[in-house]
This record gives structure tokens, sequence and C-alpha cells, in this order.
């Protein structure tokens, strides 16, 4: 897969340290915290830069980008930085296509976010 953002080859191994998340961590994260949130995109406003992000368990999540173009594809992973607002400052992303099984990825989340924690 191809990351599109911020010379993403520099901060590889920085980037790879960043916590999965499902919508509801992001509602209840410390601001600051590094998150990356799959996800299908809801909507793009390329004059405010503000996305919205179906997680994988339903729930929006708004995204900061400093591009103005559209997402390349339907679901996406945002990688970024949460902002006292709950809204992602997104860094990158990466393009996970026209077909992605949100159901079983939410399955995945809440085994990692519940007792394999």
């Amino acid at each position: 897969r191809r990351v599109h953002g911020e010379k993403f080859h520099r901060r590889q191994l920085k980037m790879s340290l960043y916590q999965r998340v499902s919508g509801k961590v992001v509602q209840n994260a410390a601001v600051g915290s590094e998150v990356r949130l799959v996800g299908r995109v809801r909507t793009f406003d390329p004059a405010s830069g503000l996305a919205v992000i179906e997680a994988c368990d339903h729930t929006l999540i708004n995204i900061r980008r400093h591009e103005s173009q559209h997402y390349q594809t339907s679901f996406v992973e945002i990688i970024g930085r949460l902002d006292a607002s709950r809204c992602i400052e997104e860094s990158a992303y990466v393009p996970f296509g026209e077909q992605f099984d949100l159901e079983l990825y939410d399955q995945a989340m809440n085994l990692v976010e519940g007792p394999y924690r």
C-alpha cells in the first residue's frame, strides 16, 4: 500500500508506533494522542479541509486535512494527532481501496481494545 502525506518515509518508524483505535477510543483519548483510525470516508469539504470518517464502530470522527484533494479511495487509515475538539489532525493516510470489511475490522478492534490488550 502506498502511504500519502508529509514525507512519510522519514517518519515511518515513528508513525508505526501510533496506536490503532476505534471511534469510541478517539472520544475518550487524551488530547495529543497519536492515533491510527480505519474507516469509510463519508464527506470531505476541500474549502475547509475537514473530512468525516465513519469508524469501524460507526462513530463519526472529524479529520482535519492539510490537502485539498479528495481521498483516493472510500476506505482509508488516518494517521494523526488528536486535538482538544476530538478532531484528528491528519499527518498521513493509507488508502484501503473500495472494498474493506469494517464489521470484521470492528471485531478485531474489540479484541485488541478489550480482554487481549
